[in-house]
């Protein structure tokens, strides 16, 4: 009888330790994840050097940060965009970080070692850019083959401020080093999208007043072929 409730004293006792053991650990790493956290955030919230003044432009009035630079493909240029902070997004880790508005580009000529901006000042808002490849890309994301770049698509919205109505958008096509920025539509409320189906033909359709359009340009001249609403098929 003694024996039975010794080795259920001991089952008992080591079962106890067990658990003892699991629990600290599990306290172990929930201190170690909040510590990485705590020291994340603090990182994040130290103020890195602000930006004055880059490339002739002088930057001190304004909170913004040069991004990381990346090649052209098929030719000698590099690329970066100045971003202003705008609010914060949800990543997935759970947290907070801030979500970038680009206001211009930055290029760079590796052979004359200068660089020049796309637009004169900052007061812009970059919605989106994509280069026009030679040969086109049905994928965007495919890096592969030897495809250079033939012209710069954007679609940009002048700054609005207070309770104004949200600003107009234009589209313009600039070269691979963002010189000589050509408009091909102003006062766009939408821009739906584009498709760059052959060298000379890009799509690019949008809506003004309300209504759907399309125009059709030759990317390498920046010559308007078509431009007109959507129309149904007969």
């Amino acid at each position: 009888m003694d024996d039975r409730w010794d080795r259920r004293f001991k089952l008992i006792w080591q079962i106890n330790g067990v658990l003892l053991l699991v629990i600290t650990s599990l306290g172990a790493i929930g201190l170690a994840v909040l510590f990485v956290a705590v020291l994340s955030d603090f990182a994040e919230g130290k103020s890195s050097p602000k930006l004055s003044e880059i490339a002739g432009a002088v930057l001190e009035s304004e909170d913004l940060e040069l991004g990381a630079f990346h090649v052209v493909q098929g030719t000698e240029y590099l690329v970066a965009s100045l971003n202003a902070p705008s609010g914060s997004r949800r990543i997935a880790s759970g947290s907070y970080g801030k979500r970038a508005e680009a206001r211009n580009l930055l290029f760079y000529d590796a052979k004359s070692h200068k660089a020049r901006w796309l637009f004169p000042g900052n007061d812009q808002l970059i919605r989106s850019h994509s280069f026009l490849f030679d040969p086109p890309r049905p994928d965007r994301y495919d890096e592969g083959g030897s495809h250079s770049v033939v012209a710069l698509l954007l679609e940009v919205e002048e700054r609005t401020h207070g309770d104004e109505a949200p600003a107009s958008r234009r589209v313009l096509l600039a070269g691979p080093d963002g010189s000589v920025p050509t408009s091909l539509i102003e006062g766009a409320d939408e821009v739906l999208g584009h498709h760059h189906i052959a060298l000379g033909q890009l799509l690019i359709f949008y809506v003004r007043g309300g209504v759907a359009r399309i125009l059709e340009v030759d990317p390498t001249t920046r010559a308007v072929l078509i431009e007109s609403d959507l129309e149904v098929m007969r």
